[in-house]
């Protein structure tokens, strides 16, 4: 049975078969692949949010509120 899992991945042009899991593969290969993700997202949310925070702050230097009476 090995013999005929290897060549089928070798035929099917696979480098690597995952052995049979409850699952169809593992979960933890999503995990694997879905944490650096989520990091490179949170990563463009934090750089998005600084330059928004500092375009206003540059607005308001550069232009000072007037006060009115």
């Amino acid at each position: 049975m090995e013999d005929l899992d290897a060549l089928v991945t070798e035929l099917s042009g696979f480098e690597y078969a995952y052995p049979v899991t409850s699952q169809t593969y593992s979960r933890k290969i999503d995990a694997d692949v879905l944490a650096p993700l989520a990091s490179l997202g949170a990563t463009a949310h934090k750089i998005a949010t600084d330059i928004r925070l500092l375009a206003n702050l540059k607005v308001n230097i550069l232009v000072p509120k007037m006060n009115t009476f």
